[in-house]
């Protein structure tokens, strides 16, 4: 398994802050690993939207990228993943709020 490394993944695209600068409209295949448990990558080819530095600095750039075209049934199966992990954080993050009281 590769180094966890902090995404934003979304139904339209992904992005994510790196050392490395990718070229604006270059085409990458990406692995993404979604779990440790399951060690296998979801592969996924797209362009790089833009590539701009942050405001922390120190050479790190956020780079914006977008899927290439995705079957209907991926892009459905994405779109629920997506969905069920932000509906757990609301949830963990109230469980959490109502201990703190």
């Amino acid at each position: 398994m590769p180094e966890a490394v902090p995404i934003t993944l979304g139904s339209a695209g992904i992005e994510w802050v790196s050392h490395v600068i990718p070229r604006a409209g270059a085409l990458l295949e990406l692995s993404l690993y979604l779990h440790h448990k399951y060690p296998r990558p979801l592969i996924v080819i797209g362009d790089v939207l833009d590539v701009t530095p942050t405001e922390a600095g120190a050479g790190k750039y956020l780079v914006r990228f977008t899927y290439e075209t995705m079957s209907a049934s991926v892009q459905s199966g994405l779109e629920k993943l997506i969905f069920r992990q932000h509906r757990r954080s609301i949830a963990q993050s109230r469980r959490s709020s109502q201990v703190v009281r």
